[in-house]
């Protein structure tokens, strides 16, 4: 230590004494063997996960927090109030299924019904023909078309009510639209952003206003649309508006 260098001694007994002689800096300080350790955060990932994924996640997260008390003594939101949320959750989706349950039950007594009334319109047709004689003039009254009159080709009308619905089935959604006496069949597209045009992507083509889609993300927030396929040299009409549902 150099003649003119100045001793810095530590403080060994407060608030007495500032200088013990037995304490000082050491002229060439060591640097510390262990550096410390960047901070870490904690990840939810809560958009790449299910409902039913989120409340297997909470449940296992409250069991942790409640076993490591000692660390983690009073947590925020409370570890009740977690598991009330879980509990609402899990009640609500009980009810849910059984309302869809009724809605599968309601749509098959409305699809017999349907079938009815086509066989009854049938019966109805072949008595028209039978008593109309075949006479043009007399199957107009009725305001019926006649087979081999030419009707001007048009293009589809815009699909409406176009309604999506949870299956009981991971990834798979339920449709319904209006039927169009013009249409031969529905395209169906998807997005997951409807504000962009070129997101858009085919999802199905089916003949029947009543459509199943399956392999879908679940837990997925989705926009669908449908438009009519037109019949022979009609061409196709203009895309519904967007229905959404988040894929069970």
């Amino acid at each position: 230590m150099g003649a003119n260098q100045t001793v810095m001694q530590y403080d060994s007994t407060p608030p007495m004494f500032y200088d013990d002689l037995a304490s000082v800096y050491d002229e060439n300080p060591v640097a510390p063997s262990n550096l410390i350790n960047p901070m870490k955060y904690a990840i939810l990932q809560l958009t790449n996960k299910t409902l039913d994924q989120k409340l297997t996640l909470t449940t296992d997260l409250t069991t942790a927090l409640t076993t490591n008390i000692a660390i983690y003594a009073d947590p925020d939101p409370a570890v009740a109030a977690l598991t009330a949320k879980v509990t609402a959750i899990r009640a609500k989706k009980t009810e849910l299924d059984a309302a869809l349950a009724v809605v599968d039950v309601k749509q098959g007594e409305l699809d017999a019904l349907e079938l009815e009334l086509d066989n009854q319109l049938t019966l109805e047709l072949a008595y028209i023909q039978k008593t109309s004689g075949g006479v043009e003039s007399k199957i107009k009254l009725l305001g019926l078309a006649v087979k081999g009159t030419s009707v001007p080709a048009t293009t589809p009308d815009q699909v409406q009510n176009l309604k999506l619905t949870p299956a009981k089935s991971s990834g798979t959604v339920k449709s319904y639209l209006k039927p169009l006496a013009s249409a031969k069949g529905y395209d169906y597209d998807y997005t997951t952003d409807p504000t962009k045009e070129e997101n858009w992507k085919h999802l199905d083509t089916s003949s029947g206003c009543r459509t199943t889609f399956t392999g879908l993300v679940s837990g997925q927030k989705i926009w669908v649309r449908a438009r009519a396929v037109g019949k022979k040299n009609t061409g196709k009409g203009p895309w519904s508006d967007p229905a959404t549902i988040t894929v069970p």
